[in-house]
């Protein structure tokens, strides 16, 4: 069965002006965007129900046949239990929040009937999860998230070696280092959580990093940036100065001195 998922309104609106331009699913946290998450769980690209002047640039099924899951939602593996339970004429809520429910349509489903649950067996889901439904969510969840990823991809990671003799790893076991990796006289410290590098990524000389900490393919931290843990960077971007506990998406740059703490930027800032 394929799943999709899907834009809740009332959590759309308090993430807001970050889903102005993209759907929730988009959202980045973590080491990977929400998509991303669902896709290493389920094994498919997931459908994306979003608003209708975003939808031309996501794919949903021509049926209505899938399990359609709140895009706030962070998948772990006991709510994927709760949902391979879940079957057709059941809905699971988090109180009055719609989390996920069953259909087999023959077209193409709408948010709104999604959401139609009258007549429905209500399932409320009683443990924690991780829904994401204000800004300060996503910084707040963000070092948690980091590990989960990183625990969710390491047995697919193959890490390269840091041959850069200035540069000092503490907890090397934490780090994962991708392909054509640049590091110069950097200290490297996962003792308190992962680091993650993506591809063609730059740490520039005397860069202090702790984890957890992500930093997305062809991005770089420039020469003396702190970054203080909780901290993930999306790809393309540049950061400098100190950072704590922030989220920035993909374009954007952050390479002046001076303090960015608790804080989400989106994408080309």
């Amino acid at each position: 069965m394929e799943i999709v998922l899907f834009d809740h309104p009332a959590i759309r609106k308090g993430l807001m002006p970050l889903t102005w331009t993209r759907p929730v699913a988009d959202l980045r946290i973590g080491i990977l965007k929400i998509s991303e998450k669902w896709e290493k769980y389920f094994g498919q690209i997931p459908g994306i129900l979003t608003e209708s002047y975003l939808q031309a640039s996501y794919t949903i099924p021509n049926s209505g046949h899938a399990l359609y899951i709140n895009a706030g939602l962070c998948p772990d593996s006991q709510i994927l239990e709760q949902l391979f339970k879940l079957k057709e004429g059941e809905v699971l809520c988090q109180n009055d929040i719609v989390l996920a429910r069953r259909l087999s349509a023959t077209h193409t489903v709408s948010i709104e009937e999604v959401l139609e649950i009258s007549g429905l067996k209500v399932i409320q889901c009683k443990q924690d999860v991780v829904l994401l439904q204000r800004h300060w969510h996503l910084f707040q969840q963000n070092g948690k998230q980091i590990r989960l990823d990183f625990d969710l991809m390491k047995s697919s990671f193959k890490s390269a070696r840091i041959n850069d003799k200035y540069t000092r790893v503490y907890a090397p076991y934490s780090i994962f280092i991708d392909e054509e990796v640049q590091i110069k006289a950097a200290v490297l410290n996962a003792e308190n959580g992962p680091i993650y590098i993506g591809k063609h990524a730059e740490i520039q000389e005397g860069a202090l990093i702790r984890g957890p900490f992500s930093l997305g393919e062809h991005s770089i931290v420039q020469m003396g940036a702190k970054i203080r843990g909780d901290v993930t960077v999306g790809p393309y971007c540049k950061v400098g100065g100190e950072i704590s506990n922030s989220i920035l998406h993909s374009y954007s740059n952050k390479s002046h001195d001076g303090f960015l703490g608790n804080s989400v930027i989106g994408a080309w800032c």
